[in-house]
């Protein structure tokens, strides 16, 4: 203790070493009692101690009897046990593998052996079923009352054709067009009819109080879409059928559902005249067109000028510009003194201020303009089937046709048997799906198109910005 107690003034170095001896010796005093308390309890301790343990000595010498008894108990007597618990239950067993090879292709998720614990119910023969169910799954030849077995669970399935068509129509004119048009559907009808207008045919007038209403007439037609179709036929066999990843069929599906969406855009814009139930006549068929000016900056403004007038002198009201990517890009590129024309407004999607519709199912030669909104398109989802007991023509649709004959060439059996023509000139073969183990996937689609007014096109031809 260094410091001074006291400061200032008051301050006496005498009074100061008696102050911090005394303060010293009570310290030393303090501490000294505390010991001395520590050792009484410590000797305390030790005395308990001890005596604790001669205690414990004395129970250790002390003699005791003790007793026990044993009792001897039976043995368990066995279960019952069912002599069937160790057979699985057949048909179980193909119930449960049929329905997880199902759920398991069906879903894309889990093990055959996942999904046969979920369906065999819980009993006495239970693990011998499931065993029994894994074992057609997994050792037997061929796959038991699979989605893809034709005669025994391919046609049970419900395949999901929707999302495979609404993929095939991303790049669709025709599925573009009925989006911002009218959409109708067949139903159970052969066919449908709708007014068609004639353009600027009726008039209103402005009539003072008391005057006449004039009566106007119009020319209303009718446009009747028939329930005609685009169908192909393909043929496989069981064994790629059985083998193939992806499946053959949904291969064969999105294939045949690309070409039909391809031949509705070819048919609607191919400028062709209807063809009595066999197929609707193109939008621009008998439409306003003209050839192509040219491809220079100036030449190509006076084609979308011609376009453009041709949307405002028949009063379109929804008029789109539809090209192919080839054009697209073309005019992407054009380039004045300022920089690129008009790539800007086409990566926004329009030109002008008109929506684009791009789509390689254009005729690279062709841009026309349409009315949207007069445009009506009927349609139904595909119609697909698959059959293992068919006889098809192996014929396309090139000349000679396949027909049925009756001629002695055209005879396969006896007089009562079906005659086909199996056109031998042009290699061509009837085969049965039966016979060769095969399936045949036919897709047919219901499919017609219309505008809701007399006009409401125009269209450039030889384009070649």
């Amino acid at each position: 203790m260094n410091k001074p107690l006291v400061r200032g003034d008051l301050h006496d170095p005498t009074n100061e070493r008696k102050a911090k001896k005394a303060l010293s010796d009570a310290a030393y005093s303090s501490a000294l009692e505390f010991e001395a308390a520590g050792m009484k309890d410590r000797a305390g301790l030790t005395k308990a101690q001890a005596a604790l343990e001669r205690r414990v000595d004395a129970l250790e010498s002390r003699p005791f009897d003790a007793k026990a008894t044993v009792k001897l108990l039976p043995p368990d007597q066995p279960k019952d046990v069912d002599p069937l618990a160790k057979l699985p239950d057949p048909k179980t067993a193909l119930v449960a593998a049929t329905a997880a090879e199902f759920m398991r292709r069906a879903t894309g998720q889990g093990t055959h052996s996942e999904w046969v614990l979920k369906f065999v119910p819980k009993g006495p023969n239970h693990a011998a079923t499931v065993t029994a169910a894994n074992g057609l799954l997994f050792k037997s030849a061929t796959n038991p009352g699979t989605t893809t077995a034709a005669g025994f669970g391919a046609e049970l399935v419900d395949y999901g054709v929707l999302p495979i068509w609404f993929e095939s129509l991303n790049n669709s004119v025709y599925a573009a067009l009925v989006a911002r048009g009218l959409r109708l559907e067949f139903g159970n009808f052969n066919g449908l009819t709708m007014p068609q207008m004639a353009a600027d045919t009726m008039a209103a007038n402005w009539v003072s109080e008391g005057e006449t209403i004039p009566v106007v007439s119009g020319a209303v037609g009718s446009l009747t879409f028939w329930r005609t179709k685009l169908a192909a036929i393909s043929v496989y066999s069981n064994e790629l059928a059985e083998t193939s990843i992806p499946h053959i069929r949904r291969v064969i599906e999105y294939g045949l559902l690309s070409a039909v969406s391809m031949a509705i855009d070819s048919a609607l814009l191919d400028q062709s005249a209807t063809i009595p139930t066999v197929r609707p006549a193109s939008i621009l068929n008998g439409k306003p067109n003209q050839a192509s000016a040219g491809a220079t900056l100036a030449l190509i403004m006076d084609d979308l000028k011609y376009l453009l007038g041709q949307a405002d002198a028949q009063k379109m009201t929804d008029p789109v510009l539809i090209m192919h990517p080839a054009r697209k890009r073309s005019l992407q590129m054009i380039r004045d003194g300022e920089g690129f024309v008009f790539r800007d407004e086409i990566e926004r999607g329009e030109l002008f201020g008109l929506p684009l519709i791009v789509s390689n199912n254009v005729p690279p030669d062709v841009v026309s303009i349409v009315d949207a909104d007069k445009f009506a398109g009927a349609t139904e989802v595909p119609q697909i089937d698959v059959s293992s007991s068919a006889t098809v023509v192996m014929a396309s649709d090139e000349n000679p046709a396949p027909v049925y004959g009756t001629g002695d060439d055209s005879i396969v059996g006896d007089g009562d048997s079906i005659h086909i023509d199996d056109a031998a000139a042009a290699g061509a073969v009837a085969r049965s799906t039966f016979q060769t183990n095969c399936q045949a996937l036919r897709v047919i689609a219901p499919v017609s198109w219309g505008m809701l007014r007399s006009s409401g096109a125009a269209y450039l031809t030889g384009v070649a910005w």
